[in-house]
């Protein structure tokens, strides 16, 4: 089975957070080939797009060499929305969620993508392979069940640096940031056109 690291939201949006990919078109009442393990996922800002008179961010997720899905975010009034998502031949879905605030405070809670409950847990620093930050934790609950769903770790200036997603079975993935590309951007999410995070699967280390 292929494992699915959910796209920056999607990093949140669906129900499960270990998926098998598959592409627009697939004949789903065929058993899907068994691919080789993914060694790498990235997202990178590869341009702009105007979504609901927003202008966006446009943010592809790459399994590999295999680009999944792009998703659409814009900054407003300190808060990063995902605005629409779309698959490799597939039609947009337009979307309004919030993402993250830009600068987000411990303790803070919202109804994020897919209706799931985001929670700041706590801010320390974190060392993944890409270096030593100081980032903040958050935890992804069930917005309707309570179940919990993973974890993800946010760094100002930097991004993304770390997912840990569970399955039903209680099946864990966990992957880190290797490298980044910063061009510009602020915030935990920073949003310009050339930023880069490359992860792979690992754990990060907390920092006393």
């Amino acid at each position: 089975m292929r494992y699915r690291i959910l796209t920056l939201t999607a990093l949140l949006t669906l129900t499960a957070w270990l998926l098998i990919s598959c592409n627009q078109g697939d004949d789903l009442s065929q058993p899907l080939p068994e691919p080789g393990p993914v060694e790498e996922w990235s997202f990178q800002t590869t341009g702009l797009a105007i979504l609901s008179e927003d202008t966006t961010f446009a943010v592809e997720y790459w399994e590999d060499l295999t680009k999944v899905e792009t998703e659409f975010y814009v900054l407003l009034n300190d808060t990063i929305y995902l605005k629409g998502s779309q698959f490799p031949g597939g039609q947009m879905v337009m979307q309004d969620d919030i993402f993250s605030p830009a600068y987000p405070e411990v303790g803070t809670s919202w109804s994020g993508p897919g209706s799931n409950l985001y929670t700041v847990d706590s801010f320390t620093e974190v060392t993944v392979p890409a270096g030593t930050f100081d980032a903040y934790f958050y935890s992804v609950n069930d917005g309707t069940t309570g179940q919990f769903l993973g974890t993800l770790v946010l760094a100002e200036d930097t991004g993304i640096l770390s997912m840990v997603q569970v399955d039903g079975d209680d099946t864990t993935r966990s992957i880190v940031l290797d490298d980044v590309t910063f061009v510009d951007g602020e915030g935990v999410f920073p949003l310009g056109v050339g930023n880069r995070w490359e992860l792979i699967e690992g754990v990060y280390e907390t920092n006393p």
